[in-house]
């Protein structure tokens, strides 16, 4: 299990962009739980509170950057997740390369948060089929 403390501006705002609009944690007592299958626990800090100077030493906002990877094997069933993220307006940045697919986020305070799956994971409905052919064709990842 990994935890990590995120210094936000609000707690709220924060809540909904990774519970609600990406969709990929849920809440549990102030705290985020990832459910795309890795262990990871987001303990969230609001600027300006005491429980943010005991965690980071200031009551100021202190930016982070992490990632998580998702899926394992190149035949796994893939993740429709494009779909999602596009009805809720979510902005990110797509980046396919031969390490793989991410999906880059800077949530409402700052943070920035990547996910990272083997390439053909990720999908899009309408796309999918179309991916799954490029996958096959492409050089496997070391």
């Amino acid at each position: 299990m990994v935890y990590i403390n995120l210094s936000v501006g609000c707690i709220e705002t924060a809540e909904i962009f990774y519970a609600d609009k990406l969709g990929f944690f849920d809440r549990t007592a102030r705290r985020l739980v990832c459910n795309m299958g890795v262990d990871l626990i987001l303990d969230l800090n609001e600027c300006k509170t005491e429980g943010h100077f005991q965690c980071f030493d200031q009551s100021t906002h202190v930016k982070s950057s992490f990632w998580i990877h998702i899926g394992g094997d190149l035949g796994q069933e893939s993740i429709e997740l494009l779909d999602h993220l596009q009805r809720n307006g979510v902005e990110f940045e797509d980046t396919s390369n031969l390490g793989g697919h991410y999906l880059k986020f800077t949530d409402p305070s700052g943070n920035k948060f990547t996910l990272h799956a083997h390439l053909g994971v990720i999908q899009s409905m309408h796309n999918k089929h179309t991916r799954q052919l490029d996958v096959a064709d492409a050089p496997p990842v070391l």
